[in-house]
């Protein structure tokens, strides 16, 4: 895969749109697959799975895990990640998946997986050649929900997808040079430069998006950047991720029996909602909105700090 660059973050929308089209062009069979879907993916490809199953929800209406075959049977459907096609961990997992009699989809940019696939006569998802790791986890999220879908699993969320595509564009038009919120992941990247660590904390839906952020943190900026409760030996700011739109007196409020239970004390913390009418698109306006702080943090003018920080509150 490619390092990411910053216009990769700018093509959120259009990677959105082209991996839709990718998992549509296959045109997966519908049939029901009552053991539900099992999803097998390391790295990166590994948190396509939350992310899917945090845009769907409750409205899924079949066991979706991101584990090894072994759970898998003859009534499940499996859904392999590979980026690559090279992995040894998903090309035993597809052949395990055959020898199960479980359904299998392949999403993948080529190698010795998708000429497995191909040659089993099993569907696959292409992904195109030379993307960012943080990109090819938004191709795999699509995928997931597509194959969700196929097999019962949960209801199409392709309109979803492609609705929040477009709130992706409008939030980067907003945020972006002359836009009333320009200011916003530059002003967050300049909170988390003041501290030496990132901790980056998420409610309900965006429990996933958090994890995505401390990623891009450390692959994108070189941070020190955790999801979670981490073993903390430097002075950190803490992000909340929640998806309710509320003041940031109320967030503060929220946060703070959050990190009084991980036991963590922060001079700073941010609170930041999602914006959007569904849940994919708020989930993806947090993806969109960490990818963007990463790239300004990542950037040399990220270096200067504001002698006053914005502290908490929603943007």
């Amino acid at each position: 895969m490619s390092a990411a660059g910053p216009e990769d973050a700018r093509e959120l929308p259009d990677h959105l749109r082209d991996a839709l089209w990718r998992a549509e062009s296959v045109q997966l069979a519908r049939r029901d697959s009552p053991g539900g879907l099992v999803v097998v993916g390391g790295g990166e490809a590994g948190l396509a799975g939350p992310l899917a199953v945090a845009a769907l929800g409750d409205r899924a209406t079949r066991p979706i895990v991101v584990v090894a075959p072994p759970a898998a049977s003859a009534e499940s459907a499996v859904l392999l990640l590979s980026y690559s096609g090279e992995d040894e961990e998903a090309l035993s997992a597809y052949a395990e998946a055959g020898a199960r009699g479980a359904r299998r989809v392949v999403a993948t940019a080529g190698g010795r997986l998708a000429a497995a696939a191909r040659a089993d006569g099993v569907p696959v998802i292409p992904l195109p050649a030379a993307l960012s790791p943080g990109a090819a986890t938004v191709y795999f999220m699509v995928a997931v929900l597509a194959v969700a879908a196929a097999c019962g699993a949960a209801p199409d969320a392709a309109a979803e997808v492609e609705a929040a595509a477009g709130l992706s564009e409008r939030l980067l038009a907003a945020w972006s040079a002359g836009g009333s919120e320009a200011s916003l992941p530059r002003s967050i990247a300049e909170d988390l430069a003041e501290h030496d660590t990132a901790v980056i904390l998420g409610e309900g839906l965006a429990t996933p998006a958090a994890e995505r952020w401390a990623r891009q943190l450390r692959g994108i900026a070189g941070r020190t950047a955790f999801a979670g409760q981490p073993d903390l030996t430097a002075d950190f700011t803490a992000v909340l991720l929640h998806e309710e739109a509320e003041s940031g007196a109320a967030a503060r409020e929220r946060s703070r029996p959050i990190l009084d239970a991980l036991g963590l004390q922060a001079e700073t913390i941010v609170g930041r909602c999602a914006r959007g009418e569904t849940r994919t698109e708020r989930l993806l306006s947090l993806v969109l909105l960490g990818d963007l702080v990463a790239l300004a943090l990542a950037e040399p003018s990220s270096s200067r700090i504001h002698s006053e920080g914005e502290g908490i509150g929603d943007g």
